[in-house]
């Protein structure tokens, strides 16, 4: 016979009081990952930082000048008083710290602080490309104000900031760093070169 007799057959499904239980251990463990990844990377100070933890960060501030100034991304221009006293700290919380929390805080374990060169090439290159990847969304959704982010110059530019700030959070273990850079970053951007909130 095709289908045999099916009684005394226990289901396999679990039960609904089993259910909770595995959406609880699913819950304790992302706030164990978040706890001992991102959480930990905002706690560790810079004290102990190594000095190469910066030693990308000329070279990215090279190549986004020669870029953005011979493709016009990059627009000088003097900041706006009033504007200078509001946006640093709001550029802080956002793009600052919810990207770096997500994109090195989140993506880069820190296991990857005792691995090797290699390893941790690939991780911060893979964490890059995400990084980059996310920009282009919000134009290709509708929103023109950030069609720049179409531009591939304006991706390169990205990119480096992105695995700029990957390589300090791995040279430092803390959160600290890529949060400086790429904070830095967007205030000069804005108040200085004609970013999106320089009005």
């Amino acid at each position: 016979m095709l289908f045999g007799h099916t009684q005394g057959v226990t289901s396999s499904s679990p039960t609904s009081t089993e259910r909770p239980a595995e959406f609880r251990s699913l819950y304790w463990l992302v706030v164990r990952y978040l706890r001992d990844n991102p959480v930990a990377g905002l706690r560790a100070g810079l004290s102990g930082a190594p000095v190469s933890t910066w030693s990308l960060v000329p070279g990215f501030v090279v190549i986004t000048l020669i870029i953005g100034l011979t493709t016009g991304q990059l627009q000088p221009q003097l900041p706006d008083p009033w504007r200078a006293l509001w946006l640093p700290p709001l550029l802080i919380v956002f793009p600052t710290l919810v990207e770096e929390f997500f994109h090195r805080g989140i993506l880069l374990p820190r296991s990857l602080l005792n691995a090797g060169p290699g390893r941790r090439f690939m991780a911060a290159t893979a964490s890059t490309a995400v990084y980059v990847s996310v920009h282009p969304i919000s134009p290709l959704l509708g929103r023109s104000d950030l069609a720049f982010f179409l531009d591939p110059w304006m991706l390169v530019i990205v990119a480096v900031l992105g695995y700029t700030s990957a390589y300090a959070y791995l040279r430092s273990g803390s959160l600290r760093a890529p949060i400086l850079i790429h904070w830095a970053t967007v205030v000069v951007w804005n108040l200085f070169m004609g970013g999106i909130y320089s009005g």
